[in-house]
């Protein structure tokens, strides 16, 4: 801030009320600078959060998925998208669940949006079709995802296929 104390017996009233003016005017663009400032600066923290978990995500060998406050899906993971051989766009929003066996579709999803609606973690096995056609069982894990501060921000889950493990069980009589 400027600040200038020293009385100018040479200013009108009308000069000190002009400065006056002038000084808050100028105040004023400086604090909505700073505040500009503050919000690129976390713009920035924000992208570069999301890069690192895109990062991460893309590196994990299992498959991921992530849905906003609203359920939808918003991100797949690059295991997901080689596993079914589609793309981004095709698996955003409601796409992805064309992917689950139509037999065992409805109830998948059932069991997704009520555990979605009651903030709890869900765990199921769904056949899953892959790229080349094959439907692969799948063991998924949901959970809810929190801020700090408590408020509900989505969904994240992760698949992993367990086809072999389900042929190599022992089947009971």
């Amino acid at each position: 801030m400027i600040a200038d104390v020293k009385p100018r017996p040479d200013f009108s009233d009308r000069d000190q009320e002009t400065l006056n003016e002038l000084a808050c005017v100028l105040a004023g663009k400086i604090e909505l600078r700073v505040i500009a400032c503050q919000a690129r600066e976390a713009g920035l923290a924000i992208k570069e959060a999301e890069s690192r978990f895109r990062s991460i995500a893309n590196a994990a060998p299992v498959m991921i998925i992530c849905s906003g406050i609203d359920g939808v899906p918003m991100f797949v993971n690059k295991a997901w998208l080689e596993f079914t051989g589609r793309t981004l766009e095709d698996e955003i929003g409601e796409g992805f669940a064309e992917m689950f066996h139509p037999d065992f579709r409805d109830a998948a999803i059932g069991r997704y949006w009520d555990a979605f609606a009651n903030r709890k973690p869900v765990s199921q096995e769904i056949p899953m079709r892959r790229h080349d056609g094959e439907y692969r069982w799948m063991l998924t894990q949901g959970r809810p995802r929190f801020q700090d501060d408590g408020t509900f921000s989505g969904y994240i889950g992760c698949f992993v296929d367990v086809t072999e493990q389900r042929s190599s069980a022992p089947h009971k009589p």
